[in-house]
């Protein structure tokens, strides 16, 4: 689930749980920083989003309390990496100045 999404990108919190031929009791906590290149701001890219993770968090759970608690962690983290990046990286930055 997108929690917000736009023209600079998303912030993205997801918490999923295996299939049925997977271990049952492990959850994957993720959480992402997704934006857009000037390559998809630019309408350049064909075939699909040109996107970067500025972030990308990922952890595992072994109860639905857990994956909770680490959800709450993931936000936290979020909160501070985005208090800490300037404006600018998230709107019209060029594709080579962009984690890959």
């Amino acid at each position: 689930m997108a929690a917000f999404s736009n023209d600079a990108g998303d912030l993205w919190f997801e918490i999923h749980r295996p299939q049925e031929d997977q271990e049952l009791t492990r959850w994957e906590v993720t959480a992402r920083i997704i934006v857009f290149c000037d390559l998809e701001l630019g309408g350049q890219t064909r075939g699909g989003s040109c996107t970067h993770d500025l972030l990308d968090l990922e952890s595992h759970a072994f109860s639905p309390a857990q994956a909770i608690a680490m959800l709450s962690e993931h936000v936290e983290t979020v909160a501070r990496d985005l208090r800490l990046r300037s404006p600018d990286e998230f709107r019209g930055l060029r594709h080579d100045q962009l984690p890959a």
